[in-house]
């Protein structure tokens, strides 16, 4: 019998820290093991096939050993009826009724009678051989079944470790394809470099910069045109800040101006009444002296008059000094009062202007960032305005803290300094309770499988949100495999050969014609489709950005999700005689690589919206998402698989085989619908069987559309 098959086999991605020569010893080593564990297969068959016919020789022995024994079990019955009547025979000779017998037949009697004991005796010795060897015979029969028994397991052990061997060669080859590109990216920066270098050398007179000086100045740069950024962006807000500052300055200033030229115009105006004023008063005065000194009277009043204005002329004349001297101090008082309206004007242009000062600085205390820490945020001023410029027109505008009835009003409302500002990407309130959410969101909890199923219940019950990492959700869902895509057990998968299917049409023209007609564009999500688990117009927050980031991947890796339900066999012949196919496999890979980079930098989004309460893991599961199937998942696609194998089962059906790749397409995807990821028939996705995806996100609002 074979020996066992080695323990340890790889099954798994070799770890992505591995170098290129690490991924190539890897893979012969896997080959070599693949080999051995072919040999091994294939030693087991024949020592499996060589037990067969030996059970079937000794099969056939063992019925004709058996057919013999009944035979010989026959015969010794007739020998033993041959005895009994010899033996009544014997006995009825040796009876005085036959005194006229002359030839006494006992001699010849006995002499047949020890005949017939000789030839019973040599049968009983030919039946315990037989039954001897058919003992012999059942032994090696159940020694040959166990043998078959252990062989059978020993073959399916090795088509186990045959098909992990081929997972794990599959992992090591595409880990190699990506080591060997991330290995031409890396020769090709280190070309430039090396002839950065090689320029450097030539034109500086210094020592020749090593690499890690070059990294270095690299870092050095980046760092400095990074701090640069953030110096100009500082920059330009500061200007901004200063230039909206200007423009309400400039406009305060002409207000200012104009506020000053009409007060001056009033100030003018109001000395020029003034004036008016005056010349009227002396008028009116001359006009009163004139009167007096005309007024008729007798001679008493005369005398009167003269003896009074003799007597009384110095008087008189003090008096006018007096009248002089009245009228300077009235003057006197008059520009007093001008001045003192001059001032006042002055001061109340000075305090609406200081107003207007400080408003302004409020403003761009405001308006400008900040350079110190930061308070989350805003407050009301320290001198416990609104902020608003109260003090710019006090005739249009009424005082802080008075109502329109005149009593006082109620204080600005203000916002305490610990209070946060509102998270633009964070939901205003998770989904779900954290015990409801798929997996836990604070905390992991045992999951049942039913209750969770597609997941797989044991490889999420230890998982929490907030602690997720990208390794849980890539490369592989933890989703139970077949859920989506057919699974066939190894032990029944078939291994189809070139006649079960037309393996014809798979050449250079029929492949270029299939790709010419963009079959990929029926995955193209159609403009009313819904989902059923989120808002289709979600956009705002962090699940908005999960959403249009997949959205945007979408349509670019449209073929190669298309290509991983219709990925055909391209056999080392097929490229021997259409070397073009190992450009399409090569294509066809590099298309794989591509799109899963994609769907790894939407997990990454989509963790962080898991983690701030949009959703949970359930949000991938609906027909909004296209996924890739697993390695074990049976998705190769055989053209002209259906209708061959119909032929084949009934030659009279005369089914007309495919003529092309396009015939083919559309045989299997009226055979099987997830072809096409349920794209053309969307009632049928097996995510609209699961009640509890149906509006589950709905109604989340980030926190400042609140």
């Amino acid at each position: 019998m074979s020996s066992p098959s080695p323990s340890g086999s790889p099954s798994r991605s070799p770890p992505t820290g591995a170098d290129a020569d690490e991924l190539r010893r890897l893979n012969t080593l896997l080959r070599g093991r693949l080999a051995h564990a072919s040999a091994e297969l294939q030693r087991a068959t024949s020592s499996h096939n060589a037990t067969a016919d030996e059970q079937h020789r000794l099969s056939r022995t063992l019925l004709r050993q058996t057919h013999e024994l009944r035979v010989l079990e026959g015969l010794y019955r007739e020998r033993q009826q041959e005895i009994g009547r010899l033996r009544a025979e014997i006995a009825a000779f040796h009876e005085p009724e036959n005194p006229d017998t002359v030839v006494d037949p006992h001699v010849c009697l006995e002499s047949r009678l020890r005949q017939q004991d000789g030839d019973f005796c040599n049968l009983e010795a030919r039946f315990d051989q037989a039954v001897f060897e058919r003992d012999v015979l059942q032994d090696q029969s159940d020694h040959l079944a166990e043998e078959m028994r252990l062989a059978g397991d020993e073959i399916e052990q090795h088509q186990e470790d045959r098909n992990d061997l081929d997972r794990a060669r599959e992992n090591a080859e595409h880990e190699l394809l990506l080591t060997e590109t991330s290995l031409a990216r890396a020769t090709e920066a280190l070309q430039q470099t090396e002839s950065r270098v090689t320029e450097l050398e030539a034109s500086a007179s210094e020592a020749a910069p090593t690499p890690n000086r070059l990294t270095q100045e690299r870092d050095d740069a980046q760092a400095a045109d990074a701090h640069a950024g953030d110096r100009m962006g500082a920059m330009k807000e500061d200007l901004q800040a200063f230039q909206r500052l200007y423009h309400e300055s400039s406009a305060d200033l002409n207000r200012l101006r104009a506020v000053h030229a009409a007060s001056t115009d009033d100030l003018i105006q109001t000395i020029q009444d003034r004036d008016t004023a005056r010349a009227d008063v002396d008028r009116l005065r001359g006009d009163l002296s004139d009167l007096r000194t005309r007024r008729p009277g007798g001679s008493d009043a005369s005398d009167a008059d003269s003896d009074a204005g003799s007597g009384s002329h110095g008087s008189v004349g003090s008096g006018g000094k007096e009248d002089s001297d009245a009228k300077s101090s009235s003057n006197e008082e008059e520009d007093e009062d001008t001045a003192e309206v001059a001032n006042d004007l002055l001061e109340a242009q000075t305090l609406q202007a200081l107003a207007q000062s400080r408003s302004a600085e409020r403003r761009r205390r405001q308006a400008s960032p900040r350079r110190g820490p930061k308070v989350v945020g805003s407050g009301a001023p320290p001198d416990g305005s609104d902020g608003s410029d109260s003090d710019a027109d006090p005739t249009s505008r009424p005082a802080p803290n008075v109502d329109s009835s005149g009593g006082p009003s109620a204080p600005p409302p203000r916002r305490s300094a610990g209070s946060s500002a509102p998270d633009p990407m964070k939901p205003v309130a998770p989904f779900a309770r954290g015990e409801l959410c798929i997996p836990g969101r604070t905390q992991a909890h045992a999951m049942i499988q039913r209750e969770v199923d597609p997941w797989l219940a044991d490889q999420i019950s230890d998982k929490a949100m907030v602690t997720m990492l990208i390794n849980v959700l890539f490369p592989i869902l933890p989703t139970r495999p077949g859920w989506l895509f057919p699974r066939i057990a190894p032990t029944d998968r078939r291994q189809y050969t070139p006649k079960d299917y037309c393996v014809d049409l798979i050449t250079e023209d029929n492949v270029r014609a299939l790709l010419d007609s963009r079959p990929w564009e029926v995955l193209e999500r159609a403009a009313n489709a819904d989902p059923i688990s989120f808002e289709d117009d979600v956009g705002g927050g962090r699940l908005g950005v999960a959403i249009q980031r997949y959205q945007t991947h979408e349509p670019d890796c449209l073929q190669s999700y298309w290509e991983s339900t219709h990925s055909f066999v391209i056999t080392p012949a097929m490229i021997k005689q259409h070397p073009w196919l190992a450009i399409y496999k090569k294509e066809r890979n590099n298309r794989r690589s591509h799109a899963g980079a994609h769907w790894k930098a939407f997990l990454e989004i989509f963790i962080l919206a898991m983690r701030e309460g949009w959703c949970g893991l359930d949000l991938v599961l609906g027909p909004f998402f296209l996924h890739f199937p697993k390695r074990s998942e049976t998705v190769i696609w055989y053209p002209g698989l259906a209708s061959r194998q119909a032929n084949l089962r009934d030659p009279n059906l005369h089914i007309a085989e495919p003529t092309d790749l396009l015939e083919a397409l559309d045989e299997a995807n009226l055979e099987d619908p997830w072809r096409n990821h349920f794209r053309d028939t969307a009632e049928q996705h097996p995510a609209r069987s699961i009640s509890r995806l149906k509006d589950k996100s709905f109604g989340i609002q980030a926190q400042d559309a609140a």
